[in-house]
C-alpha cells in the first residue's frame, strides 16, 4: 500500500445553489475571490452545472462610482488650474509686446522707429500701460 496522506486544514463556507436549493461548501480563499470580482468576474458553477455570480451591491457600486468621480473632479481642477496658468502667461506675453510697441519697437524686426513711439504717444494715449 501507498504512504498515508498528509493532513490538510481547510476553512470551508457553505453556499445554497439558488437555482437547484443543493448546499455545498467551497474554501474561504476560494469564495472571496469571487465574491470580490477578481477571478473570473465572480462566476461559478454549482455542483448541478447551474451558472451562479456574485453581483455587485449598491454600496460596493455606489463607492466605485463615488471614486470615479473624485478622480474626475482631481482631473478638472488640474486643467482648470493649468489653464490659469497659461492664461496668465498669455496676459504677460501681451503686456510684453504692448509695451514694446508704445516705446517704438517693431514686434516683427526688433528695430526701434522714434515716429512710431510719437505716433502711440499722440494717437492711441489711452493705450498706456500702467508704469510705462
Amino acid at each position: 500500500m501507498g504512504e498515508p496522506a498528509e493532513v490538510v486544514s481547510v476553512a470551508l463556507e457553505r453556499l445554497t445553489c439558488g437555482t437547484c436549493g443543493i448546499s455545498f461548501a467551497v474554501p474561504a480563499t476560494w469564495l472571496a475571490g469571487r465574491r470580490s470580482g477578481e477571478e473570473e468576474g465572480g462566476r461559478f458553477y454549482c455542483p448541478n452545472g447551474h451558472g451562479r455570480q456574485f453581483r455587485e451591491t449598491d454600496v460596493d457600486r455606489l463607492k466605485r462610482q463615488l471614486k470615479q468621480a473624485e478622480a474626475a473632479r482631481d482631473w478638472h481642477q488640474r486643467r482648470a488650474a493649468e489653464r490659469d496658468r497659461q492664461l496668465v502667461a498669455a496676459r504677460g506675453q501681451m503686456t510684453k509686446l504692448k509695451r514694446r510697441i508704445q516705446h517704438g519697437v517693431c514686434p516683427e524686426c526688433q528695430r526701434s522707429f522714434q515716429n512710431l513711439r510719437r505716433h502711440m504717444a499722440t494717437k492711441h494715449p489711452q493705450l498706456t500701460l500702467p508704469g510705462a
